[in-house]
């Protein structure tokens, strides 16, 4: 018995030091993300089909989809294609779709709603979701660096700051509209005459 206690406190002790090497390396994997946002390099882009990088988004997620039960649709000028950097579109997209993941309401099934259109600003995103939503008074702190809003949700308070980074840095803009307990919707612009 005193035994199996000890075998216990070991295990438990164990479990304690992966779970913080598992954030460390997370933590890890976003800062490198961060500075890969800071570079505005134009020698990587690509012609990006938003179907497409939203599949393979999908596929790399597939178990936070199938436990959380989202229902991503993906509208508009979905099968038209644009050129910039694959690394960086997939990098702001997924950071969108995780957090809409990760901020869903317990209430309801997730909808996460994906559209673009080429307007004469250059290419229009939108990512909604029915999650829980901002306040009003916390929509200028989300992509400050570290700015985490619901403590109880797993997360490091990067992923909006590279969405902006990567934005900014292609000199287009991001908009937050939110309303709490109905959801949240970001609209990117990236300027088209620059690619």
């Amino acid at each position: 018995t005193e035994a199996n206690c000890f075998n216990s406190e070991v295990e438990g002790m164990f479990g304690m030091i992966e779970s913080s090497v598992a954030r460390f390396r997370n933590t890890i994997r976003d800062l490198a993300a961060v500075n890969e946002s800071q570079r505005g390099d134009r020698n990587d882009l690509t012609e990006i089909n938003l179907e497409e990088t939203v599949k393979d988004i999908a596929e790399s997620i597939d178990h936070l989809i199938k436990e959380s039960q989202a229902e991503i649709e993906v509208s508009g000028d979905k099968s038209s294609t644009f050129r910039f950097s694959k690394i960086h579109f997939r990098s702001l997209l997924y950071n969108l779709i995780s957090n809409a993941i990760k901020y869903r309401s317990p209430d309801r099934l997730l909808k996460i709603k994906i559209s673009s259109a080429f307007k004469d600003s250059g290419f229009e995103l939108a990512v909604t979701d029915n999650g829980l939503g901002i306040r009003e008074d916390n929509l200028d702190k989300i992509f400050q660096l570290f700015s985490r809003l619901h403590l109880h949700v797993e997360g490091s308070g990067i992923g909006l700051y590279i969405v902006k980074k990567i934005v900014s840095n292609a000199g287009g803009k991001v908009e937050v509209k939110s309303k709490v307990n109905e959801g949240t919707e970001f609209r990117i612009t990236l300027p088209l005459q620059l690619y």
